[in-house]
């Protein structure tokens, strides 16, 4: 699917200023998968994080569509937002992986020397302990339990959640969602554990 003629673009547009209420789910339908497609290619976007960019967009649009000027195509501008929230998310992306590769680092497996065998003995159960300890629910020890093994898929892993029947791509964003949640709290627990321990 390819984007709409400017012509088709403007009259969306005058559609959205004059309220229409089904101009928004059109200018969805329209420019979504274009959008998702250009991400993908030029800045080599997961698809998910193709969309979730897409759909950033079109909200930002649609919530104050009096801030596109209309010299210049609808499609340029909605790509122009998307494209800068995709590189937000991938740079906020390699900063958490960076932050969550330091705490999980804690849970990697090695051959080292007897005395570290000794040290990362007394460090695993001082994390075990920190995690019971912790408020994660039962489900979240399950995922985290899950993940620790390189489980990556998402039907394997909304089973672990216990998920409503729903689409792949549903079930690949709540998973998503989940598990982002899971390491934000573990990166809190970890820092709290080093605060205590400073």
């Amino acid at each position: 699917m390819s984007f709409p003629t400017w012509e088709v673009e403007l009259a969306l547009h005058a559609r959205i200023l004059r309220k229409d209420p089904v101009a928004s789910k059109e200018v969805y339908l329209a420019f979504m998968d274009p959008i998702s497609r250009v991400l993908q290619h030029e800045l080599h976007c997961l698809p998910d994080d193709a969309y979730d960019s897409a759909v950033d967009a079109v909200l930002v649009y649609l919530r104050a569509p009096e801030r596109y000027d209309d010299r210049k195509r609808l499609s340029t501008y909605l790509t122009h937002i998307a494209k800068r929230r995709a590189v937000d998310r991938k740079r906020s992306s390699q900063a958490r992986t960076l932050r969550e590769e330091k705490f999980v680092g804690k849970f990697e497996l090695g051959r080292p020397n007897p005395k570290e065998t000794m040290e990362r003995s007394v460090e695993a159960r001082d994390t075990v302990r920190m995690l019971e300890q912790s408020d994660l629910r039962e489900k979240e020890h399950k995922l985290l339990e899950h993940m620790l093994q390189g489980e990556k898929s998402s039907r394997v892993l909304g089973k672990v959640l216990e998920l409503k029947p729903m689409s792949d791509q549903q079930e690949r964003q709540e998973v998503k969602r989940h598990k982002d949640r899971l390491l934000k709290k573990l990166v809190r627990i970890g820092k709290e554990d080093s605060d205590d321990k400073a």
